[in-house]
C-alpha cells in the first residue's frame, strides 16, 4: 500500500470515528469518504449495468468510456445514474428530436428503395452494365461487318443506289441493337 493510500485510509478512519462520536462532518470530509469508498469497490461489469438500466451492452460501453473521460469511477450504480441524469439535462429536446427525425428520414428512404425494387422500378446496376456491354458489342460487330462487306456490295453502283443500301444496313444495325435491349425488359 502506497503512502498516499495509507494516509487516505487513516483520514477515513478518523472521519468515521468522528461520525460514531455523533459529530458532523464537512463537505470535504464527505467527499473524502465517498472517494475512498469508490476506490474500494470493484468495477461493475458491463452486463450488470446493462441489466440494471435495461439497455444494451454497447450503450453501456459508450457510457463507461464517456465517464472515464470525465474521471468518474465505474463501480457505483448511483454514480452512473447521476451521470446519466446530468447528461439528460444537458441534451435539449430539440437535439433529440433532430436526431430522431434524421433517423426516421433514413428509414423512410431505405423502405422507399426496397418498395421501388419490389415493384420493379429499380434496375440492378450489374444488369445495366451487361446490357450496355451487349449493345456496344452488337454495334461494334455490325459496324465491322458494314465496313467489311458493304464496299463490295456498292462498288460500281451509282450514288442513287448506294444511299438506300447504306440506309438498309443502318436500319438493320438499329434493330439488332433494339433486340439486345428488349431481351432485358
Amino acid at each position: 500500500m502506497s503512502l498516499t493510500e495509507q494516509v487516505s485510509k487513516a483520514q477515513v478512519k478518523n472521519i468515521l470515528a468522528k461520525l460514531k462520536a455523533g459529530k458532523t462532518i464537512t463537505k470535504n470530509e464527505q467527499a473524502m469518504v465517498a472517494a475512498y469508498d469508490a476506490n474500494a469497490l470493484p468495477e461493475l461489469t458491463l452486463e450488470e449495468v446493462a441489466k440494471h438500466f435495461g439497455v444494451s451492452r454497447p450503450a453501456v460501453l459508450r457510457w463507461k468510456r464517456a465517464m472515464a473521460k470525465d474521471g468518474l469511477p465505474w463501480n457505483n450504480l448511483e454514480v452512473i445514474q447521476t451521470w446519466r441524469d446530468k447528461k439528460a439535462e444537458q441534451t435539449t429536446p430539440s437535439e433529440i428530436n433532430a436526431v430522431r427525425k434524421q433517423k426516421l428520414e433514413r428509414e423512410v428512404k431505405r423502405l422507399d428503395l426496397r418498395i421501388a425494387e419490389d415493384e420493379g422500378r429499380l434496375i440492378d446496376k450489374r444488369m445495366v452494365y451487361e446490357v450496355g456491354v451487349r449493345a456496344i458489342s452488337t454495334w461494334c460487330a455490325e459496324l465491322d461487318a458494314l465496313v467489311g462487306d458493304l464496299p463490295g456490295q456498292i462498288a460500281g453502283l451509282p450514288e442513287a443506289d448506294i444511299q438506300p443500301r447504306l440506309r438498309a444496313r443502318i436500319e438493320l444495325l438499329k434493330s439488332n441493337c433494339k433486340k439486345t435491349f428488349q431481351e432485358f425488359e
